[in-house]
């Protein structure tokens, strides 16, 4: 947990340096009691994917309602290259139930960061040699099938610091908007993620 726990400080540190906008939108952790419980509702028991939760906490809603208010400008919270933020252990829990009837993916991969329009990163919980890899599921880029895009969630913070201190990452204030070059996250991403097969098949 040792090297996790460097890497997540240093993702904090990232994000409030290169991305102050959206790390301001994030949350306080829930207590320690109640992430132990919601993991425990959700069939988790992680000690990365508890001190990824105890980091901050994501957003609850926009996961179910992609709906914005009509009165109120929208504003940016990506995080990540994908234009994902976290979300909210409540918000992963409200999810499971509004899909439990026409999942979109399997039982074992539990969402952690969404971009608001039906795109998801995965945690899969299943037990073997692919536990704890990150996969990637949107319907709009024909990912149906969840495809693993980071080794793991360490891999993932390791791939985002890297992008933002190389300059790949940038926040435009002035348009409210994550700058990704794709060009140079690509070979970045691959380099890192050995294992994950979206980098490959792009």
């Amino acid at each position: 947990m040792n090297d996790f726990e460097a890497v997540l400080r240093q993702f904090d540190t990232t994000l409030m340096k290169y991305n102050q906008h959206a790390y301001r939108q994030l949350g306080a952790p829930l207590p320690e009691a109640d992430i132990e419980q919601k993991m425990a509702w959700l069939g988790l028991k992680d000690e990365q994917l508890k001190a990824w939760f105890e980091w901050r906490t994501g957003d609850v809603l926009a996961a179910i309602d992609e709906d914005e208010d009509e009165d109120e400008a929208p504003s940016s919270k990506e995080l990540l290259a994908q234009g994902c933020y976290p979300i909210s252990l409540d918000g992963i829990l409200a999810l499971r139930e509004a899909r439990e009837e026409d999942p979109s993916w399997p039982e074992q991969f539990v969402p952690i960061a969404t971009d608001g329009t039906g795109l998801f990163l995965l945690f899969n919980s299943a037990p073997g040699e692919d536990y704890g890899m990150i996969y990637l599921y949107s319907a709009s880029l024909l990912k149906t099938d969840p495809e693993s895009c980071y080794d793991s969630l360490q891999a993932m913070m390791e791939t985002t610091i890297r992008a933002y201190e190389e300059g790949i990452l940038s926040y435009n204030e002035d348009d409210d908007w994550l700058e990704k070059d794709f060009d140079r996250y690509y070979p970045l991403a691959k380099e890192i993620n050995v294992r994950s097969a979206y980098w490959t098949n792009e």
